[in-house]
């Protein structure tokens, strides 16, 4: 049941994230409260702050091949770390003009770390282990 729940917080974590960054945005920087602590939320706060202040947002293809792979690795008490190969087709769009600031797919590896607050598991912090450009590395694992 805890696993669930931790693997729950941590895809919650990034589809806040992405929504905190669409144009017009589904959700706020209070949002992020509610899934990140910590270096985390500092980090996502910060960068959903810039790219509301430079006109910039996340996009998706349509199709999007977005996909997490994730495991917990570990789980104590109220701590937990999570693995995730984490396929990303998103790009950022700058909304004036319409321009992509990057284009197509990558693969990142990364841990999470995550901690339980007044009973709810919080994003802590992301570390990137690795990545590739398409979709490549962990992902054809």
């Amino acid at each position: 049941m805890d696993e669930q729940a931790v693997l729950d917080a941590y895809l919650a974590y990034w589809d806040t994230y992405f929504r905190a960054n669409e144009e017009p945005a589904q959700a706020s920087l209070e949002d992020l409260d509610q899934v990140a602590a910590g270096e985390a939320l500092e980090t996502v706060r910060s960068s959903t702050f810039t790219y509301r202040q430079t006109g910039r947002a996340f996009r998706r293809p349509d199709p999007s091949v977005v996909a997490h792979q994730v495991e917990v690795t570990a789980l104590s008490g109220d701590t937990a770390t999570v693995r995730d190969c984490y396929v990303d087709d998103a790009f950022v769009e700058t909304l004036a003009t319409g321009e992509r600031v990057n284009e197509g797919a990558g693969t990142q590896l990364n841990t999470a770390q995550l901690v339980r607050e007044a009973g709810v598991w919080k994003v802590s912090a992301v570390t990137l282990e690795a990545s590739w450009e398409g979709v490549a590395g962990c992902a054809l694992e």
